[in-house]
């Protein structure tokens, strides 16, 4: 099995965080109440790999965030107070655990301007209100970018204290291996790293003692009664003036034709999985549901073992179990062997209540694996054996 293989296969496997009961007890603790709704967001607001739960009960409500990296928690953390001391639209933080990477914050809603955007457009025609509510936005940027730039707390910047040469790098080569890579767009390696370079040198000469938001795009802005409020600013370091700006008025979510070009112009050269469920994604963010459907079908016609796994993972965590159990079960028709299928009937098993056929399963998954994931899959075993439910 390819390396790459294995390394997705290890990521899958690690035991997934229970995230509920020390954000309820945060909750207790600031509202001294516990909630009596918990609605897990993935799939909706959550991204990163961030466990993002709504909690509420019949007077208070909040957002409850637990991810493992201490670092960014902190970030968002300090910089969320200092905003809030500044007067800026930020969520309030209401409780935190560090220790367990956790937080508590205001609940701000559902509907972000993405949303907002993708709501009330045609084509290029872009209802007033959107434009009118892009302009809040803008006009809130320069309190963030320049009242702030003295204000905020630099040491807990993370992973950078500022956008340097280090930070452009990252940037420049996302853009390569998971744009140009992916879409199979052909380049001239030399030529594009003499580009970069050439690119890097200009953006440094810039100003840079700013404070770059870093995110600053549709998605991690919500809408509360018409005005804008921010989140995951984590990212946040010293940077130049341009950077947030362009992020929000290019962002390739909110307005993707150019996308579609070029994922349409590598199918063109040779169909495959990646670069068909790329076309999928950008028509489901331009709200062509149908359409999306379609190329993701295309896509799964193309895909391995692997990428069908994880393709029926991603949509448990969506809670779409139906259509993921029904890969699986199209896995065990075209890869009757795989371990990636004995892992989905695994799956499918504990849907039915079944542990000890999913135990069965899952042992022949491990069976079939290399020997740098059989003690991830033992995990999931120790799991199955005490009952406990693989899928949430």
């Amino acid at each position: 099995m390819p390396a790459k293989r294995s390394s997705r296969l290890n990521s899958d496997f690690e035991a997934a965080s229970q995230p509920t009961a020390i954000l309820s007890q945060l909750f207790e603790s600031y509202f001294h109440a516990l909630p009596t709704r918990v609605e897990p967001l993935q799939g909706q607001l959550g991204g990163s790999g961030r466990n993002i739960v709504r909690l509420a009960n019949d007077e208070h409500k909040a957002i409850g965030i637990v991810y493992g990296v201490r670092e960014e928690n902190a970030a968002f953390l300090e910089f969320s107070k200092t905003f809030r001391r500044h007067g800026l639209p930020v969520p309030q933080i209401y409780a935190e655990d560090l220790d367990h990477g956790a937080y508590l914050e205001e609940d701000l809603g559902d509907l972000t301007l993405f949303q907002f955007l993708s709501g009330n457009r045609l084509g290029e025609d872009i209802a007033p209100e959107v434009i009118e509510a892009y302009r809040k936005v803008v006009a809130i940027l320069p309190r963030f970018q320049v009242e702030m730039r003295h204000k905020v707390n630099y040491k807990v910047c993370y992973p950078r204290a500022s956008f340097d040469r280090q930070s452009i790098a990252w940037d420049l080569n996302y853009f390569k291996y998971y744009f140009l890579r992916l879409a199979g767009i052909p380049f001239n390696e030399q030529a594009l790293e003499n580009d970069f370079a050439a690119l890097t040198k200009f953006l440094l000469e810039a100003d840079h003692n700013y404070f770059l938001y870093r995110d600053f795009q549709s998605r991690n802005v919500m809408l509360v009664d018409g005005s804008p409020y921010f989140l995951d600013y984590q990212g946040g370091r010293k940077g130049a003036l341009q950077y947030d700006i362009a992020s929000l008025l290019y962002d390739a979510k909110a307005d993707l034709p150019q996308g579609l070009k070029y994922s349409d112009q590598s199918i063109q050269i040779e169909e495959r999985y990646d670069n068909l469920m790329t076309k999928s994604k950008i028509l489901a963010a331009m709200g062509k549901a149908d359409e999306a459907q379609k190329f993701s079908a295309m896509a799964l016609q193309k895909a391995d073992a692997a990428q069908s796994y994880q393709y029926a993972r991603q949509l448990q965590r969506d809670h779409k179990q139906d259509a993921a159990f029904a890969i699986y079960r199209e896995m065990a028709r075209k890869y009757p062997t795989s371990l990636f299928t004995y892992a989905g009937q695994a799956r499918i098993a504990v849907g039915a209540g079944n542990y000890d056929e999913a135990v069965k399963q899952m042992k022949l998954a491990q069976a079939a694996a290399p020997d740098n994931a059989k003690s991830q899959i033992q995990g999931l075993i120790n799991r199955l054996e005490k009952k406990e439910d693989i899928n949430k």
